[in-house]
């Protein structure tokens, strides 16, 4: 959803002649038929053994996790979203990361990055101008007006679209408080 990291997990077992192991910041992609739908590193590693059979729990995160191992540390003043998106990929972020699909024209009059991950720099100018941004399973940046961006489908009743009897509602009082 937009600028919230993406994750992935899935399992293991390894038994027998089955014995691949995956590492820590391992590369994952992950396809629906022909079409990636997710791309990111492996974050946490759980290992259960039971019996002769070994179930590895992996989880992942997105490109955002990759990006994020870097800091800005930059003034910009009076340059577009884009150009400062821009000089971020180029100064901070490792290779492979492009920005296809940053579409802001607007001028920053002023902003400064003092010691923060990219993606903490992204949301900013994204609230500083109402966008909206997220790093694809490409590493390709898109940054866009809020409400240009559409979903890839329609969601009814009657279109197949869902997953039937699939609606679960959780209700908690964890982060209730009196005021």
């Amino acid at each position: 959803l937009t600028s919230q990291v993406d994750s992935l997990d899935f399992a293991i077992k390894r038994y027998g002649s089955k014995i691949f192991k995956p590492s820590l910041l391992d590369d994952v992609e992950f396809f629906d038929g022909a079409s990636k739908i997710f791309g990111g590193k492996i974050v946490e590693l759980e290992e259960i053994i039971d019996g002769r059979l070994e179930k590895i729990k992996v989880s992942c995160k997105d490109h955002t996790h990759e990006a994020d191992r870097f800091l800005v540390v930059r003034v910009y003043e009076n340059m577009t979203a884009r150009a400062i998106i821009e000089d971020i990929k180029n100064t901070v972020l490792p290779a492979g990361f492009t920005t296809t699909n940053v579409n802001a024209t607007a001028v920053i009059n002023y902003i400064a990055f003092n010691y923060e991950q990219p993606s903490k720099c992204f949301q900013q100018l994204a609230e500083l101008i109402g966008y909206d941004w997220y790093i694809d399973e490409n590493k390709d940046i898109h940054f866009f007006a809020k409400s240009t961006a559409v979903a890839p489908f329609e969601l009814s009743d009657t279109n197949g679209n869902y997953v039937f009897n699939s609606l679960s509602i959780r209700r908690s009082v964890h982060n209730l408080r009196n005021t």
